[in-house]
């Protein structure tokens, strides 16, 4: 009897001996956690380490679908979590994948699991550690045999009946010795499959050559959606009109009321989606010819509002640009439009001399430090009176001039600049003169009235150069005056003089 029990002890202890260190094993296989691009957790599956560094195995699948992941690992009870610092490599295929986390300290190492150096046998025993259905169930343990190999030949696949279900994914299947034989995936969802335990794990080998990725997610944040949404509670909502990377977007047709802030998309919101990244933005006042602007980076499924005030609360600055100033703003493609008109004296000759209305057309380059400038003038006089001779004299001139300027500009401040320009133009001159001459008949003792016509057309280029000066008076209204001197095939060498009060306005261009 005694001898018996002495075969059993050494038998018992045998198979005991059989059994993996379950406790150290415990310490390296983790918990991860999956987040969506809004940050809510969704979900876990299970993971390894298997190097000191924190180096994590874990399915491909558990990988592919968060947008951020942590890794809990627990020793003894105390757990301790981290962020996921990237995606080293990985295989859809294979469905492995390898992470690393975000160490506290650069000398912080963790305990790890080691690989089987060769193939377990059909029949032998195995341990699945993994989180199977809940948290709570953390580094569950499930014992069974390994029931068949290379059940599809890439990858190689263990079969086992050791219990694997939804969130195990990624976990350790473990032999005797507690060494990884594999990794964790899937189990056959069959009703035949589920009475028979038939469940995978993919051989720990085809961890070698995984691709190499080097992200911190594999979803694009590109493709994921978000919103920028604008709201007002300014009543007067007209001429307010918003851009959005250059694209006009829409303009305001309702406000809301008592200060009131909406939620994002809401109706009465102007509001576009977005994918994630920078974006300016600029609101144009069309009734004020005030911008302000400004740049949001939106992060994937986010949405964020911005509230629009009225146009007073912006002041215009003919040499700023959105809200920048133009001595320290570096984008040297933005440029700007403009259109101004006034009153022009202009003293051709003293035939023509007289007060002209023009039209400029001036778009600038390179933040105002030169423009193109086109002039357009018109002018039409006419006036009748009587010679010492009785006779009645009627005049009519007309004239136009088209000419193109352009400018170099030297700016002293914000409210006066300088500039020289050369100039070319094309003059039209046109003069009529209709004489009556009366005269006496002595012979009928009646006056005879007798219409003399003289006819003066003229077309004559100039080319001058023009000294000028911009003064605002205010944001709007400005007194400008040039000097000019030049040639004229029509006048010979002139010299002429413009002063133009005017009101300027930009055009609704958005220099993206």
């Amino acid at each position: 009897m005694k001898f018996i029990l002495f075969i059993f002890l050494i038998i018992s202890t045998g198979l005991r001996a059989q059994v993996p260190n379950i406790d150290k094993i415990d310490d390296a296989v983790v918990l991860i956690k999956i987040y969506d691009y809004k940050g809510q957790y969704v979900g876990h599956g299970s993971g390894f380490s298997i190097s000191k560094e924190g180096v994590i195995v874990t399915n491909y699948h558990v990988v592919e679908g968060s947008y951020s992941m942590k890794v809990v690992f627990d020793k003894n009870g105390y757990k301790s979590t981290y962020n996921v610092d990237k995606i080293i490599s990985g295989s859809e295929v294979k469905d492995l994948a390898k992470i690393s986390i975000k160490r506290k300290s650069s000398s912080e190492t963790f305990p790890y699991l080691r690989f089987a150096t060769s193939l377990p046998k059909k029949g032998s025993e195995c341990w699945a550690v993994g989180t199977p259905a809940k948290e709570e169930y953390m580094n569950t343990v499930s014992h069974g045999l390994v029931s068949n190999l290379n059940i599809s030949a890439h990858p190689y696949k263990i079969q086992t009946n050791a219990e694997i279900t939804h969130g195990s994914s990624g976990g350790a299947l473990l032999n005797n010795k507690g060494e990884v034989i594999g990794v964790t995936s899937s189990g056959d969802g069959s009703k035949d499959g589920a009475r028979a335990s038939i469940n995978f794990a993919v051989w720990v080998n085809e961890l070698n050559n995984l691709p190499t990725i080097n992200k911190t997610r594999l979803i694009d944040p590109n493709s994921i959606p978000c919103q920028l949404s604008f709201y007002t509670n300014h009543s007067n909502t007209a001429g307010v009109f918003l851009y959005v990377d250059g694209i006009y977007i829409g303009k305001f047709s309702k406000y809301f009321i008592n200060n009131s802030t909406p939620t994002c998309g809401e109706a009465g919101t102007i509001t576009r989606n977005l994918y994630s990244g920078k974006h300016k933005y600029v609101v144009y006042y069309s009734n004020s010819g005030k911008y302000f602007s400004g740049e949001v980076n939106l992060y994937a499924g986010s949405c964020k509002i911005f509230k629009v005030n009225g146009p007073v609360s912006y002041n215009y600055n003919p040499y700023s640009y959105f809200g920048y100033n133009r001595r320290t703003f570096d984008d040297k493609n933005k440029f700007e439009w403009t259109i101004y008109s006034g009153y022009s004296y202009s003293p051709y000759q003293t035939e023509t001399s007289a007060l002209t209305f023009p039209i400029l057309i001036e778009k600038s380059f390179n933040l105002n430090s030169y423009a193109i400038r086109t002039n357009f003038q018109f002018s039409r006089r006419s006036s009748e009176n009587t010679d010492s001779y009785d006779n009645v004299v009627t005049n009519s001139n007309k004239y136009f001039g088209l000419l193109m300027d352009l400018k170099w500009i030297w700016n002293r401040d914000y409210r006066c600049n300088y500039w020289i320009a050369p100039s070319l133009g094309i003059h039209r001159y046109k003069e009529y003169n209709n004489y009556y001459n009366t005269s006496y008949d002595w012979s009928t003792n009646t006056y005879n009235s007798v219409m003399e016509e003289y006819d003066e057309k003229v077309t004559s280029l100039s080319l001058s150069l023009r000294f000028g000066l911009d003064m605002y008076m205010t944001n709007r209204f400005y007194l400008t005056s040039d000097f000019g001197l030049g040639l004229n095939r029509y006048l010979s060498g002139y010299a002429d003089f413009n002063l133009i009060l005017g009101y300027r306005f930009n055009l609704p261009q958005i220099p993206f």
